[in-house]
């Protein structure tokens, strides 16, 4: 500062230097706000450009088809069985209930014994 000034215009230059400071960071504040301000930029962008953003759009799900697509698996050839194995599947297939509940019949009175020391008396509705 000048020492030449008096108090009063010292305190005017101070002001008004004040004054440029808080116009220039106001106008700095602006522009960061519409830097921050995403949504508003995106909306303004795709009205201004549609067909860019539609380009763009069609363009990253082809390279996303692309990086994700599955891989063809090779269908695999079907070994003709006679008809003793047809015969076969058919038994194994009507057998497996029955297999199930006499398995889960065995399951249960094990552990009956090995926990309460006795078979655990038989359902009276059951067939097996």
């Amino acid at each position: 500062m000048d020492r030449k000034l008096s108090k009063s215009q010292e305190i005017e230059h101070l002001t008004r230097l004040a004054d440029e400071a808080r116009s220039v960071l106001s106008v700095h504040a602006v522009s960061v706000k519409r830097r921050l301000d995403v949504p508003s930029r995106v909306k303004s962008s795709l009205q201004s450009h549609p067909t860019g953003w539609i380009g763009g759009g069609l363009a990253f799900g082809m390279l996303l088809s692309t990086l994700f697509r599955r891989k063809k698996v090779k269908p695999e050839k079907k070994v003709k069985r006679g008809l003793f194995g047809f015969l076969l599947t058919l038994v194994i297939a009507a057998a497996r209930p029955a297999a199930q509940v006499w398995f889960t019949g065995q399951v249960r009175r094990y552990v009956g014994m090995k926990l309460g020391g006795y078979p655990p008396s038989p359902d009276p509705g059951r067939r097996f």
